[in-house]
């Protein structure tokens, strides 16, 4: 038996299944480089220590677009609501900024693809002649929200169903509702899908449409769905770093930090309707249909992103981090980098050319190497004060300005001083050589404005020490040993 689904709802569980691919397009770059003019461009919130936190409810037994959305969008497209007794459910269709919220739920695992192909569900053993329950709706412009109703015996579908609700569009009080549903003999599962909207490339969602529902059942049977009344919920946060949109389901936040209070934390996971992906971060947004895009204004043609980080690789995966200049849309230069395995943070850069004077600079920082393997699944990312060297002060609000703090002499030979100006004092420091290994620590002794510290053992090379001050601030920066 064939399930003719339309397109707009092809559309939308396919669209569960797509990988974003940061690193898909690499730069090639022109050998002649122009000295840019370095002035100062704004990245926010490289210290990834604030977050927004976006509340909401899951509903337990049911898997919906509710995480992605709010990943995209900000905003839950599945909500608790009063019902037609105790709580429903509403499916509502979100538009922001042009892109639209998958807007689903569905009670099995594996939504991807064709719903020909859905397998799992939940048990269901005596045959239905329909389905029946409470809904109101606001379908606007002309969305059509669609149940499917799909009952399967020994792994194989043996009713598809496919109902579609538009009446007048507007149903503002909870009605009853009773659907004709076909089966070919008692099934052993079934599995039950709703949205909101037309998906249609010709009739695009409208913002706002949705549809609520409550006590949802079968006649002809005794049996129903685990929580198809929808009273049982889990209260949920989802936390979002300003400035940043994240991708995947391993991206969160971390109070495991290089400096202050957090960072961000990216894992590679198997995804709910197989495969596997990354999980990353950019600077742009995440559209709708391919992978993220925009960015944040930036002008200067040589400039270098650094920043912290710690990995761990599995399958012999390396962490990705991509840099691309745009100018009026096209590609004009960039950088990437592969991050291998450390076990504790380092220092790392990528440095950044153009051509030409770019508008635009896109980052994008993933878990894991594309294209992503099984052996792959495990791989972690942390990442810490990212800043790009062109600005005086780093892209973490809680960093002073360099000229605040700095060693002398560089180069240096047996012994660094480290000193303070105005009113900052020197808690504690710690140096790192050029793999992140700890070479030496060091609190205040007497003079908190300088700190003398013996070099004359170590190797030469770059090394990288942090600064605590008396007013919690943590300050980086380099120098070199002859």
């Amino acid at each position: 038996m064939t399930l003719l689904i339309p397109t707009f709802f092809y559309i939308s569980f396919l669209y569960l299944n797509i990988k974003y691919n940061p690193m898909k397009k690499l730069l090639l770059f022109t050998a002649m480089l122009v000295q840019a003019c370095l002035i100062g461009q704004t990245l926010p919130n490289g210290g990834f220590e604030n977050w927004s936190s976006v509340p909401y409810y899951e509903l337990n037994g049911w898997n919906s677009g509710n995480f992605r959305d709010i990943q995209r969008l900000g905003v839950p497209s599945i909500t608790r609501v009063t019902g037609a007794s105790g709580f429903g459910i509403r499916i509502q269709t979100n538009v922001v900024a042009g892109d639209t919220s998958d807007s689903y739920v569905i009670n099995t695992n594996n939504p991807c693809s064709d719903p020909n192909a859905w397998t799992g569900g939940v048990p269901l053993t005596q045959q239905p002649t329909a389905i029946t329950g409470q809904y109101r709706y606001n379908l606007l412009g002309t969305d059509t929200a669609i149940f499917i109703v799909i009952f399967r015996k020994n792994g194989v579908h043996i009713g598809d169903n496919l109902i579609k609700i538009r009446g007048t569009g507007v149903q503002s009080t909870f009605t009853s509702f009773s659907f004709s549903v076909a089966c070919a003999g008692a099934p052993d599962s079934v599995i039950f899908a709703a949205a909101p909207s037309n998906k249609a490339d010709t009739d695009l969602a409208n913002n706002g449409s949705y549809i609520e529902l409550d006590n949802l059942a079968f006649a002809g049977t005794s049996q129903t769905m685990p929580n198809s009344t929808f009273e049982n919920w889990t209260a949920k946060t989802y936390d979002i770093p300003t400035g940043w949109a994240t991708w995947g389901t391993g991206a969160t936040k971390t109070a495991v930090s290089s400096a202050g209070s957090f960072a961000i934390r990216l894992e590679t996971m198997s995804e709910m309707c197989g495969g596997e992906n990354s999980s990353g971060i950019t600077n742009g947004y995440l559209s709708e249909d391919s992978g993220p895009k925009g960015g944040r204004p930036y002008t200067n043609t040589i400039d270098t992103l650094r920043g912290y980080y710690k990995y761990t690789s599995m399958g012999l995966d390396t962490a990705m981090v991509s840099v691309n200049l745009k100018q009026s849309g096209s590609y004009v230069g960039g950088g990437w980098k592969k991050l291998v395995a450390s076990g504790s943070y380092i220092y790392f850069e990528v440095p950044i050319f153009s051509s030409m004077t770019p508008d635009t600079m896109l980052i994008d920082i993933q878990s894991s190497r594309w294209p992503v393997q099984q052996a792959n699944v495990g791989s972690v990312l942390y990442l810490d004060d990212l800043s790009l060297k062109s600005l005086s002060t780093g892209i973490f609000e809680n960093t002073l300005a360099s000229n605040q703090v700095h060693s002398f002499p560089n180069p240096a030979n047996d012994l660094l001083f480290i000193k303070s100006e105005n009113d900052i004092s020197i808690e504690s420091m710690e140096m790192h050589n050029g793999i992140g290994k700890l070479v030496r620590s060091q609190d205040r002794v007497e003079n908190s404005k300088l700190m003398k510290i013996d070099i004359a053992d170590l190797s030469p090379g770059i090394y990288y020490y942090s600064i605590k001050t008396n007013n919690g601030n943590t300050i980086r920066n380099k120098f070199i040993k002859q």
